[in-house]
């Protein structure tokens, strides 16, 4: 969808190629934030092919049976626990990848934080 729009950067430079992205651009930044908010409202309400359900109605659902999820309480103490991390990099993480986690969550602890997130 976002790559249909014009001034999109693709998914690599590869399939970019040529393409000036930065001349093509049209929408403001206030205008690419509202068509992202009508195409999210948008794809949550539309049936899913593998729920066979709106996402959104999946999501009630959710909710109902499992109780709310976990959120974000501290925006900056999340993306600075979280920055950098990859996937692949937190399924084996390296020793000093460890040391650094195990002494942010330490200190955690004494502060009662949870990574900026509560449940």
């Amino acid at each position: 969808m976002v790559h249909e729009l014009p001034g999109t950067t693709f998914s690599n430079p590869a399939e970019r190629g040529s393409y000036d992205s930065q001349a093509s651009a049209v929408l403001t930044v206030a205008e690419l934030n509202r068509w992202l908010a009508l195409a999210a409202a948008a794809y949550h309400g539309q049936v899913h092919s593998t729920l066979g359900q709106t996402p959104a109605g999946r999501w009630t659902e959710g909710i109902a049976a499992d109780g709310r999820p976990a959120t974000v309480t501290s925006e900056t103490a999340f993306l600075i626990d979280h920055a950098g991390r990859s996937s692949a990099a937190w399924r084996r993480p390296r020793r000093e990848q460890l040391r650094r986690h195990l002494h942010r969550r330490s200190r955690g602890a004494r502060t009662g934080s949870r990574c900026g997130r509560s449940r």
